[in-house]
This record gives structure tokens, C-alpha cells and sequence, in this order.
């Protein structure tokens, strides 16, 4: 296993990662300053080893995704992100070359994924497609047929061990909520696999902020459990540029300004039609023509946590007026 820092803050390029290593050089020359006065010997340059990315981007360059505001400071933090990203790519290029050079390359399964999206407003630290859509590339020498894109199959982090297990010859232990996609990885269908749930509950600060989703191909629906109208939403992905170029601009952008009001305070419940919404700016829970698709998606949540025995699960009965169990 071979993790990387990057696309994490401090990004690439910027004053935080700047600012982070001036911060380490100054601690590791007192450290040398203190082992001298102890009559020790010190060891180290005290440099950072934080290796610039092979391109730095810059703001124009960039794509702003569309759950974010196209503001200046916005571009500049996601060009960061984008060398981070760059250098992230460069890092697994180490790796794969080193793994040619053991001589195991054709022998090898490797996986490489995420486990969170972008640190934005609405990306990490959410349930949205931009907190849980992460990257999932695999490359087995002949086994996975290479180039292949799967945009049918829905899979979870909780899948990677019953798929390892599988793909070495091994059973999975009993009680394991993950199921193996190695039928998809050999080109194979897995027609269940049609939806996925996500949660959320803690940040590391810790602050309690209970979610769970249902993500379907078409629709996304999302219960709120720390939603009350004055809980207020703070999180690690609002320390950056983004969400104070955000806050600068709501008093003038009416659209800002909703958008920094719903990531603050959110609502109980969210329904997106991410077929005609891929961004999820428009909340259909109350809209008529989709009460029916609202309905089910409730009753299939309410499945799932009384199937995984779910901490929330009475709460959200008795937000959705559920007398009975759904099953």
C-alpha cells in the first residue's frame, strides 16, 4: 500500500503548503539549536520534502465545477488543486515504475482509489455526488482488459476486501456488509448493483453531523439527520479560499448567497434529478411531479437501515411518519 498526501491541503503551489514547510523549517532548526546546547549532534537539513508538481496550473486553465460559484479566488484554489492532483498522478507513476523494476508488474492487481471527493464547499465532508464519487482504477495484466470505462456498476470502499479476497481465491468472513465486483472487473454483469448508500457523521473536529444518502443512476436523496434550522454546518473543506471567496460574495449574488445558506444550514431532506441536475443545485423534495420517486427512495433508505441497523433509524421514521418497519 502506498498513500499519497496529495490532493490534500496545503495544495500544491499555495501559501498554506508554503507556509506549512517555513513552519517545519523553523521547528526542526530549534530542534538542532536545542540537541546543540544538550551537546548532541543534529542530524537533517530541516528542509521540507515536498517535491513541486511536474505543472503548476493556473486559474484560467481550470474547469470550475458547476456546484461551486465561477468566482477568482475560486479558480486560483481549484488550479491548486489541480497541481495537486498533477503531482498525485506523478507519485503513482513512481510507484507503477518501481513495480516494473521488482519484475511483479504482470503478475500484480492494482487498485488505486480515493476516499473522499475534492475539499470544496459541497464536495468532502457530504454526502453528495462530489463527496462520494471517487476515482476507482484497477490494472490487472490479463485479467482487466485495459481502457475500459464502467459507468453502470455502483460500487463501495466496503466492496475492496470481499473483491481482493475473491481475486486471490480466498472466502470472504461471514458478516461482511462489502460484496466482491470482481464479475465486473472481468467484464461481466452485476445487475444488482444499481445503487449505492453513503454516510456521514463525524468530522475529525469532532462535530456531529449525521447524513445518509441513496444514490441511484438517475436520482439522489439525502436525509439530514442535524438539520434543524439553527445547527450550523463547519467543516475542514470551508478553510480554504473557496468558501471565503463565497461568503464575500453573497451580499451582492443572490445565487451565492443561497448556496452559503444551504451549506450552513442545509434542510432535512434533499431529492436530485442528477439526470437533468448533475450538479445538484435544484432540491426536488417538495416538488409534485416527483413525490412518487421521493416516496420510494424513502422506503428504500428506510430498508437499508433497518437491514444495517442503523443508529438513525428511528429518528428517520419519525421524520418520514414511517409506523411500521418498511419491510
Amino acid at each position: 500500500m502506498a498513500n499519497s498526501q496529495d490532493p490534500h491541503r496545503p495544495w500544491a503551489s499555495s501559501d498554506a503548503e508554503r507556509n506549512r514547510g517555513e513552519t517545519k523549517r523553523t521547528k526542526k532548526q530549534k530542534s538542532r539549536k536545542a540537541q546543540a546546547a544538550e551537546g548532541k549532534e543534529a542530524s537533517g537539513s530541516g528542509e521540507p520534502n515536498y517535491p513541486s508538481p511536474g505543472r503548476i496550473y493556473k486559474p484560467e486553465e481550470v474547469a470550475v465545477p458547476g456546484f461551486l460559484p465561477d468566482l477568482p479566488d475560486v479558480r486560483k484554489e481549484m488550479a491548486q488543486y489541480y497541481s495537486s492532483a498533477h503531482r498525485c498522478d506523478e507519485t503513482v507513476g513512481e510507484v507503477l515504475r518501481a513495480l516494473k523494476e521488482s519484475g511483479l508488474e504482470d503478475t500484480t492487481l492494482v487498485m488505486f482509489l480515493s476516499d473522499n471527493g475534492i475539499s470544496m464547499p459541497f464536495g468532502k465532508s457530504n454526502c453528495y455526488i462530489s463527496s462520494t464519487r471517487t476515482p476507482w482504477l484497477v490494472r490487472w495484466p490479463g485479467k482487466v482488459k485495459p481502457g475500459v470505462v464502467d459507468s453502470e456498476h455502483f460500487i463501495s470502499g466496503i466492496d475492496f476486501m470481499p473483491t481482493i479476497l475473491e481475486a486471490i481465491g480466498l472466502p470472504a468472513p461471514p458478516g461482511m456488509d462489502g460484496r466482491s465486483f470482481l464479475p465486473v472487473l472481468l467484464g461481466r454483469d452485476q445487475p444488482e448493483r444499481d445503487r449505492v448508500f453513503t454516510c456521514y457523521n463525524d468530522t475529525s473536529g469532532p462535530r456531529h453531523y449525521p447524513m445518509r444518502c441513496l444514490q441511484t443512476r438517475q436520482f439522489g436523496y439525502i436525509y439530514n439527520a442535524w438539520s434543524d434550522g439553527t445547527a450550523q454546518y463547519q467543516a475542514e473543506p470551508m478553510n480554504g479560499l473557496t468558501f471565503k471567496a463565497m461568503q464575500k460574495a453573497a451580499p451582492s449574488q443572490k445565487a451565492v448567497a443561497e448556496r452559503v445558506e444551504m451549506l450552513l444550514h442545509r434542510v432535512p431532506e434533499e431529492f436530485y434529478d442528477f439526470a437533468a441536475d448533475p450538479d445538484g443545485l435544484n432540491n426536488l423534495i417538495a416538488d409534485p411531479k416527483y413525490q412518487a420517486q421521493v416516496a420510494q427512495a424513502r422506503k428504500d433508505l428506510l430498508l437499508w437501515m433497518e437491514r444495517t441497523q442503523d443508529p438513525l433509524l428511528e429518528t428517520f421514521r419519525a421524520r418520514i411518519g414511517a409506523k411500521q418497519p418498511a419491510s
